[in-house]
């Protein structure tokens, strides 16, 4: 499911000049562990809007709250 816009690498996905969401790779909310409170609420909450003034995609990451268990949302972080 995140591979669609944040690529395979996690160096995201680029449709013309703009990417459809951030690279995940190079991502200084990911370094040393990342906030997981931070993270683990976007995965679960969503997130719309640009991030750090850049509007990525259609703006809008869907919550997954509904969609996965707790245990998939917790592989994801862990990953």
């Amino acid at each position: 499911h995140c591979i669609a816009c944040h690529g395979l690498d996690g160096m995201g996905v680029k449709v013309g000049d703009k990417f459809l969401a951030p690279q995940l790779a190079k991502s200084p909310w990911f370094a040393d562990g990342g906030s997981v409170p931070v993270l683990a609420r976007i995965l679960l909450k969503g997130q719309s809007g640009p991030i750090d003034g850049i509007l990525y995609g259609a703006g809008l990451m869907p919550p997954l709250e509904q969609t996965h268990s707790d245990n998939q949302i917790a592989s994801v972080l862990t990953y």
